[in-house]
């Protein structure tokens, strides 16, 4: 249907601007695709050195949306993060998550758009998360 067809779309960017392979859209639960598309938008506003690359649990996943707030805080940009629903693998919530995030860095810094993306991709380097 149109809404999986949208999904399929946000993670081809998704995985288009981050050099990653994520299949699901769930796939994002531990945060670190958000967290490193941030850093595209706001170098080093997320601190990504302090996520649990291994995140297993919700647990996990909780604990480095938390960072991402934290840091989304930081930078001031007020937005929510859906932590619990993103944490648990809420289709919809990712979907919107997503949206909000890649809307987002295609304005970037000072409203322009899209540029620097392949530098900041080669710098976020392998997210080790090539499921």
């Amino acid at each position: 249907g149109c809404l999986l067809s949208l999904a399929q779309d946000m993670l081809h960017e998704l995985n288009s601007k981050l050099q990653t392979a994520y299949v699901a859209i769930e796939d994002c639960s531990d945060g670190l695709a958000y967290s490193h598309l941030m850093n595209l938008a706001h170098p080093h506003g997320v601190p990504v050195e302090s996520l649990n690359y291994e995140a297993v649990s919700v647990e996990d996943n909780i604990r480095n949306l938390t960072i991402l707030q934290t840091a989304l805080d930081g930078i001031g940009l007020g937005k929510r993060v859906p932590i619990m629903p993103l944490a648990q693998g809420d289709g919809d919530a990712h979907q919107l998550f997503l949206r909000w995030c890649l809307d987002h860095c295609a304005v970037g810094v000072g409203g322009e758009t899209g540029h620097g993306f392949a530098s900041s991709c080669r710098q976020c380097g392998d997210l080790g998360h090539t499921q």
